[in-house]
């Protein structure tokens, strides 16, 4: 049976303790995988472009993530001119070990920014 991860009730709300959390940054395109072994993060994208419509995908490996957990995505102000440019959004069949993370330039050009992803694993069971 696999440890609980300690979460704790916050003054402004529900979410992980200080130390749970990292940060890791894509080294070489907006498609290569990262690796961070947290339950929450921070994920800097690569600056490479991105094509007006384009949707590029990529693997996080992380060892604390289950197949059967839930994985949060957000996009951060930070990195990137213009939030409104991006989607994000998690691959819906993650697997032990991994999750991959899909994002869309739906703004009207060529983008090379490096958007800032927050990202946080909600621990869970099948039955």
């Amino acid at each position: 049976m696999g440890k609980a991860v300690e979460i704790s009730k916050l003054a402004d709300g529900v979410g992980y303790v200080a130390g749970r959390g990292g940060a890791v940054t894509q080294p070489t395109s907006k498609s290569t995988a990262v690796t961070l072994n947290k339950v929450c993060g921070q994920i800097t994208m690569n600056n490479a472009a991105l094509a007006a419509g384009a949707v590029t995908a990529f693997v996080v490996n992380n060892n604390l993530v289950k197949s059967t957990d839930t994985i949060v995505l957000t996009l951060k102000q930070d990195g990137v001119t213009n939030l409104a440019n991006y989607n994000v959004w998690p691959l819906m069949a993650n697997a032990d070990g991994s999750f991959v993370v899909c994002v869309r330039n739906i703004g009207g050009a060529s983008l090379t920014e490096s958007p800032i992803i927050n990202f946080a694993v909600v621990k869970a069971v099948a039955a």
